[in-house]
């Protein structure tokens, strides 16, 4: 299902279930270290739309292409536009991959700064209903989470793990190239689970740019939301991933 919303502002929410990205024994493989080499799937043939891709030994990957061109605000802000969202998994650990327009910051003030938010209840509006940060955009309330990855490469920290309540989580790593390339990776542990969860997650990504304290800052036209690109809203529904 896709949804029109004004340009520039749209929200991604996919949900998938997360056995089915590294399923049995598979192994996703993924360094985290600013390279997209160890991403395999191919783009979908069209934007705004996503496809689950799988690895002949099982491993598997969700691919989101999102639609160019739509970021807004200054030169440095349009350089973030997000272009992919890519999610796969092991048993340890979910990999996020978003990959941008750019050339982008990567350390000091004007650095780029991805934010996904993580749904696991999918109870509507039970949970964090904004991205973190000052005029930071808000998510729908179908996707309020419970936790949250922040990348923090203005301030050169990598990245951490928030709940709505400002508890912050260890665990969390992620890498980012000058190209626009960044990895993340959590451990499942951070976002509370004891082994690979089998229940739907919906995810919300957005970028910004930031300063070398990791505050989001404003995209340079004049709009309340700092927001410079977020991911259009698509909902990937589980029979399809299947």
């Amino acid at each position: 299902m896709t949804r029109s919303r004004p340009r520039g502002l749209a929200l991604l929410s996919l949900l998938l279930v997360s056995t089915l990205l590294a399923p049995a024994i598979a192994r996703a493989g993924i360094v985290v270290d600013g390279d997209a080499a160890d991403w395999f799937g191919q783009l979908p043939p069209s934007d705004n739309t996503a496809r689950i891709a799988r690895r002949s030994d099982g491993a598997g990957e969700l691919v989101w292409r999102d639609a160019t061109g739509d970021a807004r605000g200054s030169a440095a802000a349009r350089a973030c536009d997000l272009t992919q969202l890519r999610v796969s998994g092991d048993h340890d650990h979910l990999y996020l991959l978003a990959r941008c327009a750019g050339p982008v910051t990567v350390a000091g003030d004007s650095a780029w700064q991805v934010q996904v938010s993580f749904d696991l209840n999918r109870f509507t509006g039970l949970g964090g209903t904004n991205f973190v940060g000052t005029d930071a955009a808000g998510v729908t309330p179908e996707a309020a989470w419970e936790y949250l990855v922040q990348t923090r490469f203005g301030s050169g920290l990598g990245a951490r793990v928030v709940d709505p309540y400002g508890n912050e989580y260890v665990g969390a790593v992620a890498a980012v190239n000058a190209s626009g390339v960044c990895e993340i990776s959590v451990p499942w542990a951070a976002l509370g689970f004891a082994f690979v969860p089998a229940d739907p997650i919906r995810i919300c990504a957005a970028s910004f740019l930031s300063n070398a304290s990791d505050d989001v800052l404003p995209a340079g036209d004049g709009n309340a939301s700092r927001a410079a690109d977020v991911v259009t809203q698509y909902a990937l529904a589980v029979g399809q991933a299947r």
